[in-house]
Formats: structure tokens, sequence, C-alpha cells
């Protein structure tokens, strides 16, 4: 993202007031972005908390990937800073919604025995992500801004599935053991 914005986003008027005119280039657009992003983080951090607390992990983790992953596609199919700027919004919700889940998925679903392996598990994601990460941008040397951004939707998509079937696991295994837990659906 970062990339694409930088080298794709043209010179732009964000505002004009009369005979004054505020213009960025790509990397003043991705500047503004990530303040943009930290900016929604602090004023909705609670709020969104708050708003989502009764909807299922499996709906808020599922539905923040989905965001994040699709926000991320279309912002390859814009170079207009305002449309870039909802594009990150939505992205950053989408992240708010998922860090309440994220945060105390490991507390909540691993056996007390087996909480250091769940949460060597859950820091995995991060250490794929680290990986993928660099590939993109080698990526990006190869093929265009949709493409990358479509394998990254893949993979966003992928963890939609697997967020699915992890759920489906741990119902299951209540089942089983007789226990009750809270909807997953």
């Amino acid at each position: 993202m970062p990339i694409f914005i930088s080298e794709h986003v043209p010179y732009q008027a964000l505002f004009s007031w009369g005979s004054w005119t505020f213009r960025l280039n790509g990397i003043g657009v991705f500047g503004w972005m990530m303040g943009l992003s930290g900016l929604i983080f602090v004023l909705f951090v609670i709020p969104v908390t708050k708003w989502f607390k009764n909807i299922s992990d499996q709906k808020m983790l599922i539905v923040s990937t989905g965001l994040f992953g699709f926000g991320l596609l279309l912002m390859a199919f814009t170079t207009n800073a305002w449309i870039l700027f909802l594009l990150m919004a939505v992205m950053s919700f989408g992240e708010l919604m998922q860090s309440p889940v994220s945060d105390s998925f490991v507390s909540k679903y691993a056996p007390s025995d087996k909480r250091g392996q769940y949460m060597g598990a859950a820091t995995l994601q991060n250490s794929i992500a680290n990986f993928f990460a660099p590939m993109t941008i080698v990526m990006s040397g190869y093929m265009s801004a949709v493409a990358v951004l479509s394998i990254v939707l893949v993979g966003t998509l992928v963890s939609c599935a697997l967020y699915k079937l992890l759920f489906q696991i741990l119902s299951d295994k209540n089942r089983t053991n007789g226990t009750t837990s809270q909807s997953h659906d």
C-alpha cells in the first residue's frame, strides 16, 4: 500500500479557500492516511468496543477481516485522496472491530493448561503477516497493484475461512465435552 500510494497517487488539491490551495503528493496522502488511522483508533476504540459487544466473536473476526481485505483491495482502483481516506477509515474500523476479540481470544477459548501454546499460535498470525508483507513489495515490482492486492484479499478470505473452521471446531469440541459456551454464529 505505501509503495502504490507514493508512486501512483498524483499531486492533488485537497482543500481550496479563495486563492489558497492545500495540495499533497502520494507520500503526503499516505502520511495523512496513517494519521487518520491513528485518529480513528484514539476516538473510536471505546465506542466500537461497546457497539459490537453483543456480536459473536466469529462474526466480528470474519467481518473485520473482510473489511480490511476489501478496503485494501479497493485502494488499487483509485488515486483520489478522499476515496483513499475513506478506504483507510473502513480498514481502521475493521482493525478496531478485531482488536477486542483477538486480544481476549486466548483467555476466552484456550484450556488453562494450554494457554502458552495457544498464545504462541495466536502470535503466529503476526509472524505470517510479517513474512508475507515484504513479499508483496517484491511482487509489486512484477505485478500490478490490483494483482498484488488481490493476492492479499485472497489471504484475508482464507483467514475468514480459517476463522469459520476454528469456531466450528470449538463448537464441536464444546458439544462433545457437554459444555455450553457463547454462540459462535
